[in-house]
């Protein structure tokens, strides 16, 4: 039986239905569209960045959660997964599809973009250093910049806003 059961997508990519199966501290069956594989923690220590083994091969990990949100680094490749299950309703144009904010607490090491300019769905706005991995915090739609806050070296908290589209 199925420990957890996920609905993952990566930006508006189809969600993909993953089961999670738990069989020691140290073992999970991870099955999802038509694989199965067996993950294994090589490394028990607290750290950020662990050693696991993915079907007997070794590779490296870090991973942080945040909400309905998964930032996994795998042998330094970053992705962000969002748990479609998990993630709270959003309204189509909602009073948020305006407001980039922090997916975590971390620190801001570059800003690309400043108030006035005109960005598209998708481009990066702020990149947040969070667990020794990058996050693009990027526009939630196309649009004129109305407030860029983020200032690199600030260290901001989860759900801090970054910057805010202008609300048309």
């Amino acid at each position: 039986m199925p420990f957890k059961t996920v609905l993952l997508a990566v930006g508006d990519n189809k969600p993909a239905r993953i089961a999670l199966t738990v069989h020691d501290a140290k073992t999970v069956t991870v099955t999802g569209e038509g694989a199965e594989h067996i993950v294994t923690l090589d490394d028990q220590s607290q750290k950020p960045t662990r050693r696991v083994r993915v079907d007997g091969a070794s590779h490296t990990v870090a991973a942080c959660t945040g909400g309905a949100t998964l930032h996994l680094s795998i042998n330094g490749i970053a992705t962000v997964f969002h748990d479609r299950l998990r993630a709270p309703r959003a309204a189509a144009d909602g009073a948020s599809s305006h407001e980039l904010r922090a997916p975590m607490n971390g620190r801001v090491v570059r800003v690309l973009a400043k108030s006035g300019d005109t960005v598209t769905k998708g481009q990066c706005v702020v990149v947040l250093e969070a667990m020794k991995m990058q996050h693009e915090i990027t526009a939630p739609r196309d649009g004129t910049l109305a407030d860029v806050s983020a200032a690199v070296g600030q260290q901001v908290a989860t759900r801090a806003l970054l910057a805010a589209l202008a609300v048309a």
